[in-house]
C-alpha cells in the first residue's frame, strides 16, 4: 500500500511517502509564487506530481485548525480544497475506487507523539535524526514531523 501523509501549508508543506509499510521519502513541498493564491496553485501542481509519481492509494491529510486569523483560515481552506481536487483528479485519471483520502484531526496527530513540538521523536519513527540550524528550518521540519504523526495515526487505524 502506498501512502502519502501531508501536513499542508501555504508555503512549506511537510510530507511522508510510505510504501508497503516502510517510509521511503520525506521532505518539504515548497510552493512558490508571487502571492498566496499563486502558491496554492503551485502546491496543487506539485501535489498532483507526488500522487502520480508514487501511485498513492491512501492520502492522509491533517485538517487545518487552531488559527486565530480569518484570513489564514480562508487560505488554509483553499489549500484543503486544492488538495481534495488534486486527489479526486488523480483518482479519476490514475487511481481506482479503493483509493482513499483520510482526514486526521490535529489532536489525533498530537496523540501519536510525532508532531511539530516533538521533531526528534518523529524522526526516530522513520529512522532519521533531525537537526536544524535556524528557527525557520525547525518550523519547516515541524511540518514533516506532523506528516509522520499522520502516518502513525493511519498505521494505528489499519491503513498499512
Amino acid at each position: 500500500m502506498n501512502i502519502l501523509a501531508l501536513d499542508a501549508a501555504t508555503e512549506y508543506s511537510g510530507y511522508l511517502i510510505v510504501k508497503d509499510g516502510k517510509p521511503v521519502e520525506w521532505n518539504i513541498l515548497r510552493a512558490s509564487g508571487v502571492d498566496v493564491w499563486d502558491r496554492i496553485s503551485d502546491f496543487a501542481d506539485k501535489l498532483d506530481d507526488l500522487l502520480f509519481h508514487h501511485a498513492i492509494e491512501v492520502f492522509g491529510y491533517e485538517y487545518p485548525s487552531g488559527n486565530s486569523s480569518h484570513s489564514t483560515n480562508l487560505k488554509l481552506g483553499a489549500l484543503m480544497y486544492a488538495s481534495i481536487a488534486a486527489f479526486r483528479s488523480y483518482k479519476t485519471k490514475w487511481g481506482d475506487d479503493d483509493d482513499e483520502m483520510v482526514f486526521i484531526k490535529p489532536t489525533q496527530v498530537k496523540k501519536t507523539g510525532a508532531h511539530k513540538n516533538a521533531i526528534e521523536f518523529a524522526g526516530v519513527q522513520i529512522g532519521v535524526t533531525f537537526s536544524w540550524k535556524s528557527e525557520a528550518e525547525k518550523k519547516r521540519l515541524g511540518n514533516v514531523a506532523d506528516a509522520i504523526g499522520i502516518w502513525l495515526w493511519l498505521k494505528e487505524n489499519g491503513y498499512g
